[in-house]
């Protein structure tokens, strides 16, 4: 019989799990609030994730998946910003929680959290629904962060890494064996193990004009930027790089998850084109993966064309919650 943690247990070894000490944390688990001193001429970023069980992620996830994929993906949003990770908080709701199961949560967040220096400050315990909140902060110079709201036409359209396998690994979760898919174990660890691009969001700042983390599709994110700017994108469809998972799609498919599938925390940025050969030194110089896949456009609108030069229509509209069916 697995016998649940009591509430200050549980605490004290959240509390325990963080051995990142920064210098910049006047004082951190402990009292009512945590007190930082972030570094004189910046500011800081702040963001907060909620994954809810059954809406985020699927009941099957392993505690370790979660404790890392959950931490991930609120990372993913310091990066699009430009942000330095410094300090975490985490608020953990549950029915019960045991000691096996504590452990490997921790065990999935813990590394990151090392390699990125960050220092767990503090979070909330309560009893209910299983659901996972970071609240990240990380520091960016005075007046340099990257925003959704300085694309201008000419720029080079450029994401990172692949586009597409999240679709499939959420098939594989759901059970709706749309695909036919061989190698789903491959695909599953590929998806609940994203690795958040904060070195090279840290890296664009001073040389992408606009930034956004893909977290409910290309095209739906893409089209924040848009909106925020006052621009319009051409995406070529041709060149989007396809996750080797959907090669044995159909073309046109493949493209279509690509452009629409979300949880992929990848980055879509824009490159001013005075730009862009500092842009690929630096990328060289990270060894990123970064692939131009269009150009911002003066009209406002969105336009995939395919290798014949005819545009092709997807449902642009991506995850939201509460949206009609």
């Amino acid at each position: 019989m697995i016998h649940p943690l009591k509430e200050f247990q549980i605490i004290n070894k959240i509390a325990q799990s963080s051995q990142v000490i920064r210098e910049d944390t006047r004082l951190g688990i402990g009292d009512d609030c945590a007190i930082l001193s972030p570094p004189p001429h910046c500011e800081i970023a702040v963001t907060t994730d909620t994954l809810i069980e059954n809406i985020h992620f699927p009941s099957s996830i392993s505690a370790h998946e979660l404790g890392y994929f959950s931490c991930a993906a609120s990372l993913s949003d310091l990066a699009a910003m430009g942000a330095k990770p410094s300090w975490v908080m985490l608020s953990l709701s549950a029915p019960s929680i045991g000691e096996s199961w504590l452990t490997d949560f921790i065990n999935g967040y813990s590394n990151l959290l090392e390699h990125y220096s960050l220092q767990l400050i503090g979070g909330n315990l309560s009893n209910g629904p299983l659901a996972i909140t970071w609240q990240c902060f990380g520091y960016l110079p005075r007046g340099q962060a990257l925003l959704r709201s300085g694309a201008n036409a000419g720029d080079k359209i450029f994401v990172t890494g692949d586009l597409g396998l999240s679709a499939l690994a959420i098939d594989i979760i759901t059970g709706q064996n749309t695909f036919t898919i061989e190698t789903p174990e491959t695909i599953l660890k590929q998806f609940y193990y994203p690795i958040p691009k904060i070195e090279l969001g840290m890296a664009l700042l001073n040389i992408a004009s606009a930034a956004i983390d893909i977290s409910d599709g290309l095209l739906a994110d893409l089209d924040h930027i848009l909106e925020r700017s006052g621009v319009g994108a051409e995406i070529l469809a041709a060149q989007l790089p396809l996750s080797w998972a959907l090669n044995n799609l159909e073309e046109n498919s493949a493209y279509s998850l690509a452009l629409t599938a979300g949880q992929s925390y990848e980055l879509c940025f824009t490159i001013p084109l005075d730009k862009e050969a500092e842009f690929y030194k630096m990328i060289q110089r990270l060894n990123s993966s970064c692939t131009c896949i269009g150009r911002i456009i003066q009209a406002p609108q969105l336009k995939v064309i395919d290798k014949n030069g005819a545009p092709i229509n997807f449902n642009r509209r991506g995850f939201q919650h509460w949206q009609e069916s």
